[in-house]
């Protein structure tokens, strides 16, 4: 791990922290040339109008361009799209608001006024924020599952809205609904064809001070961070969706930080870990998800719940939380493998989701040891931090502070995991079939400490 002002100490090679790697990674550049297309089809079901929706997709790819050279092996063999479009829609948060429409070398301006929206998309005209990309990510093929996690809602709100959905098209079936998605994407993309310029091979978009800047707009972790944004989708965890941080932790140094006059404010930023700190907030949102995993398997175990949250919904979250550990594990290389780590197991607590219902204990233990393992992880970044930061501190540090009692509360949460883990081994024999036992765990606490992580770092 480095600081935010120079190294690569990463094992990102030959990437640097400022976001001007050479954009020709390998996983990027294996991306389809029409990837950039089905970027503006993306946004265009999510109801963006076609110019911002072109400059939209041309910035994704050129912040996606500069985290290639940093991402490297990390990501050649992953599915990138899923990751483009967390990126998509943090630029889109960017241009929202904006009086003047951006330009786009996408899109060919002397022929947009030809452009007309597909009929289809009419009907999708009722649907709220949340809805709509509900089904844009449906339209690219995501799964319900993996629609949940990258939205932070249950997998039944999912098939909900793909109920209604299917309705406004006439269809009955999921299958069908499937079917008339792929078809409107198909009949956008075409429609598209005659107005945009031909999009640049993903793998050559330039980085350099333009793709800084845009990593700057995007959000995310930042330009100078050698983290890649959305290496988990942090954009989809809003501070009201989690419980209240535990007063004294580093949000309560965020709103101390945020009191401070602007000079006095720039002068704590020059000596945060910043590294560290970003990876704290992935390994929090990494475990946020967890919980979030656990709490929705326990309540579709009981019967009569009407949450319904079933194997093939399970599997498809855990395989999209197990991917984006897999990308960012390899950046975190001193740490001694502790991402490495859990990244091996949340692919075992997928592989059991293969086997078990998400309810059953088989699948517990499979949970409680990512959560315990990524519960190390955040303990041993968090001494990262604080030993990155003693160098530089003066004699009082008020963030040193908040970071001993992040370390505090991370060594009890890991001592909590592994009682629980002892617990449900021994009451396992014990337990009728099928029921799903929690016995210890106060999921609101360690919700609480995860939302101080993911939200301490930054100014309220």
């Amino acid at each position: 791990m480095t600081d935010s002002g120079t190294g690569t100490g990463t094992g990102t090679g030959t990437g640097t922290g400022t976001g001007t790697g050479t954009g020709t990674g390998a996983g990027l550049a294996g991306l389809p040339p029409t990837h950039t297309t089905s970027l503006v089809a993306f946004l265009c079901a999510l109801g963006v109008e076609l110019p911002v929706a072109a400059r939209v997709a041309q910035d994704t790819m050129a912040v996606a361009g500069a985290w290639a050279g940093l991402l490297r092996k990390a990501v050649a063999d992953a599915d990138l799209r899923p990751w483009t479009y967390r990126i998509a829609l943090g630029v889109l948060e960017r241009w929202s608001g904006r009086q003047t429409t951006p330009g786009s070398a996408l899109l060919a301006a002397d022929r947009a006024a030809r452009y007309r929206t597909p009929a289809g998309f009419g009907r999708l005209a009722e649907l709220d924020t949340r809805q709509r990309r509900v089904v844009a990510l449906a339209m690219m093929s995501s799964p319900a599952g993996e629609i949940g996690y990258e939205l932070r809602i249950p997998a039944y709100k999912v098939h909900r809205t793909l109920r209604h959905a299917a309705k406004l098209f006439g269809v009955t079936t999921a299958d069908a609904l499937q079917d008339r998605l792929g078809d409107l994407r198909a009949e956008l993309t075409t429609a598209l064809e005659p107005v945009l310029n031909p999009p640049p091979d993903p793998g050559s978009v330039p980085a350099g001070a333009r793709g800084a800047r845009l990593l700057e707009r995007a959000g995310g972790f930042g330009a100078p961070l050698p983290v890649p944004p959305w290496g988990a989708p942090v954009a989809a965890v809003p501070p009201q969706a989690l419980s209240a941080p535990t007063p004294g932790g580093l949000r309560e140094y965020a709103v101390a930080l945020a009191a401070q006059d602007a000079p006095s404010r720039r002068a704590q930023r020059q000596r945060f870990p910043a590294a560290e700190l970003a990876a704290v907030r992935l390994g929090a949102v990494w475990s946020s998800h967890v919980e979030r995993f656990r709490q929705d398997a326990e309540r579709s175990g009981y019967r009569n719940s009407g949450f319904d949250f079933p194997a093939v919904d399970a599997r498809a979250f855990v395989d999209a939380l197990a991917g984006d550990i897999e990308r960012a594990a390899p950046l975190f290389t001193a740490l001694a493998g502790s991402g490495t780590h859990a990244a091996r197991q949340a692919r075992a607590l997928a592989s059991g989701l293969a086997y078990d219902d998400p309810h059953t204990n088989e699948v517990a233990h499979d949970a409680i040891a990512l959560a315990l393992s990524l519960a190390e992880f955040r303990r041993g970044v968090l001494d990262l931090a604080l030993r990155e930061l003693s160098p530089r501190r003066g004699p009082e540090s008020s963030l040193a502070e908040a970071l001993d009692r992040a370390v505090f509360d991370a060594t009890r949460v890991s001592v909590q995991l592994v009682s629980l883990e002892r617990d449900l081994s021994e009451a396992e024999s014990t337990l009728p079939d099928g029921v799903y036992v929690d016995m210890t765990r106060d999921f609101a606490a360690h919700e609480a400490y995860n939302a101080d992580l993911i939200h301490g770092i930054e100014a309220p």
